[in-house]
C-alpha cells in the first residue's frame, strides 16, 4: 500500500507535466516487465530467507515491491489527468476511468480464478498478465506518438 501511495504522489506530480501518455506507457511497461521477471526475482529472494532475520526479510520484501507498486500507483493520477484534459469534464473523466478500472479488475479476477489458473497454472498466468501490461504500454505509447505527431502538424499548420 505504501508503494501505491508513493506512486500516486509521483503520478500526481507528473500529471502537471506534458507527455502524460508517455509516462503512463513507461510505468505500465515497467509493471509488465517486473511481472515477467518476478518469479525469478522472488525465487532468488526466497533462497535468502533462511539467512535473514525477520526485520531483514521485511526490508528485502519492501525493496522488491516498492518500485513496481509505486509504478502501479502512478498510473491512476496520470491517466486521470489525461482524461480530464481530453474530455474537459472531471466527473465524466473520473467516472469513465473508475468504471473501466473496476470492471477490468473484477473481470480479470474472475477470469484468473476460474480459467487461467486452472488451465495455465501460476507461472503462465503471471506471464499472461505481464504481456497484457506490456501490450497496454505499447498501445498507449503508439497513441502518445500519434497524438504528438498530430499536435506538431497542427502547430505547423497554424504557423503557416
Amino acid at each position: 500500500m505504501l508503494g501505491l501511495g508513493i506512486g500516486s504522489l509521483l503520478g500526481g506530480f507528473l500529471s502537471k507535466k506534458k507527455n502524460l501518455l508517455l509516462y503512463f506507457s513507461l510505468f505500465e511497461g515497467f509493471v509488465g516487465l517486473f511481472g515477467f521477471f518476478s518469479l525469478k526475482i522472488f525465487k532468488q529472494a526466497y533462497e535468502l530467507t533462511d539467512m535473514l532475520s525477520g526485520f531483514n526479510l521485511f526490508l528485502l520484501s519492501f525493496a522488491l515491491l516498492i518500485l513496481p507498486t509505486s509504478a502501479m500507483g502512478a498510473t491512476l493520477p496520470i491517466l486521470s489527468e489525461y482524461l480530464i484534459k481530453k474530455f474537459k469534464n472531471i466527473g465524466q473523466s473520473l467516472g469513465i476511468l473508475y468504471f473501466v478500472n473496476t470492471l477490468g479488475a473484477g473481470l480479470s479476477s474472475i477470469i484468473t480464478a476460474v480459467y487461467l489458473m486452472k488451465y495455465f497454472g501460476l507461472s503462465n498466468t503471471i506471464f499472461i498478465a505481464s504481456y497484457i501490461n506490456i501490450i497496454i504500454a505499447v498501445v498507449m505509447g503508439f497513441i502518445y506518438f500519434k497524438e504528438s505527431k498530430t499536435h506538431i502538424n497542427n502547430e505547423v499548420k497554424n504557423e503557416l
